[in-house]
């Protein structure tokens, strides 16, 4: 699982640089390449909605093992996870409001709500609701097209958000919070960023990101809990099969969902080809995020194989710390406050900063766990979520003591 997250983690952060680095393109940066419209056309078929797909199927696995964990410690499992999804959300909010409104820990915690209403629920109708939700956002698209009404919580956090923005930011309604002409000092940034939480809100209702999270989650809770992971990769031709099955969607329904994405205006305008994207990326995304799953499972038996999928492990291990440290780098190199590069890198020089800064991330977290059993951010999350302070350093440099 380590691995996976570590996987996700570099995927993520390419992804969220789109936006992080403030990437016009009908502007020529210093950094931009004759190979960007290509890599950007890469991004949209491979990466984008997959990684965070990965990550979500991820944490509801996670939350399913965490409950069985407690409950064989004779404590309850949902008054744990509710106990833990609240602090995760107090954390979220706070990356979100100092640092960058992108956050998706504040959202999980609250999704992670919703989730717990479905475990004790067959497997079979997790599975049914899982697709479902993941579904979803076709109809409700189509019900935005046609009932313009429906949008209204969408509009609502909106207004709130140009309201903050004009008497807190004193800046014109929908500012780019991102314009790194404006943000040249942290308060100027939480400023921004109070308005741009409720621009982030209006946008993951708008994007009918509720539903397709949650079905990730209950995909993930389904194939952690009792095991059945282990099921799952006892029967290798079952895994192969699926394996062939997720690729061959996902790379089908992505290379169409690749040609709508730069049309972001008119998927946002509720037009035709908007429609067609949330359907290529509904049938698209999820398949593909399963595929690099199950690959990497499967090639995780091999041991020369497994040596080098174990570069991820640390990184993984300290998702949650990386996760913050990406969004403050980001800040630093592309904003007023520090390098203040926003808007000069194109796909190709933001994807080679991605790798180079992951790089930097796997030996940090790799010498940081040889002297501290969690990472900064988790430590701090698993003490708030036991009410007291829990071991942190190791022993010594040779102790075998892991996260959960």
């Amino acid at each position: 699982m380590d691995v996976l997250r570590g996987f996700a983690i570099l995927g993520i952060f390419i992804a969220n640089l789109h936006y992080m680095s403030m990437y016009h393109p009908e502007k020529e940066g210093v950094f931009f390449s004759k190979f960007d419209d290509t890599v950007e056309y890469l991004q949209a078929l491979l990466i984008d909605g997959k990684f965070y797909s990965i990550f979500s199927i991820l944490f509801g696995w996670g939350i399913s093992m965490q409950m069985s964990k407690v409950r064989g410690a004779g404590i309850s499992g949902t008054q744990f996870a509710r106990k833990r999804l609240g602090f995760m959300l107090l954390l979220g909010l706070m990356h979100a409001l100092f640092l960058w409104t992108g956050d998706i820990v504040a959202f999980y915690a609250v999704i992670g709500f919703l989730l717990l209403y479905f475990q004790n629920r067959s497997n079979r109708r997790i599975l049914r609701w899982s697709v479902a939700l993941i579904l979803l956002p076709i109809p409700l698209y189509m019900m935005k097209m046609l009932w313009p009404p429906s949008n209204y919580f969408t509009y609502l956090f909106d207004d709130a958000g140009d309201w903050l923005q004009m008497s807190v930011a004193h800046l014109d309604p929908g500012y780019d919070i991102m314009d790194a002409e404006v943000v040249t000092s942290w308060t100027e940034l939480w400023k921004l960023n109070l308005g741009g939480i409720f621009y982030r809100i209006s946008d993951l209702l708008f994007t009918s990101r509720i539903p397709k999270v949650l079905g990730l989650f209950l995909l993930g809770f389904m194939i952690g809990r009792g095991g059945y992971y282990k099921k799952l990769l006892a029967n290798q031709s079952l895994m192969m099969k699926i394996t062939a099955i997720c690729f061959s969607l996902g790379l089908f329904f992505n290379a169409l969902m690749a040609r709508y994405t730069p049309n972001v205006v008119q998927y946002y305008n509720l037009r035709v080809s908007g429609l067609y994207q949330t359907i290529t990326y509904a049938f698209g995304v999820a398949p593909l995020a399963i595929a690099y799953m199950t690959t990497i499972a499967l090639i995780f038996e091999n041991a020369a194989v497994k040596k080098i999928l174990m570069f991820f492990q640390p990184v993984g291990q300290m998702a949650f710390t990386n996760y913050i440290l990406q969004s403050l780098l980001g800040i630093l190199i592309f904003q007023g406050i520090g390098l203040n590069w926003g808007g000069e890198f194109g796909p190709l020089a933001w994807t080679i900063l991605a790798i180079l800064i992951f790089l930097l991330q796997v030996i940090f977290s790799f010498f940081w766990l040889r002297l501290f059993r969690h990472g900064p951010v988790e430590w701090l999350w698993r003490s708030l979520t036991y009410g007291s302070l829990q071991p942190f350093r190791k022993i010594n440099s040779d102790s075998s003591a892991t996260t959960e």
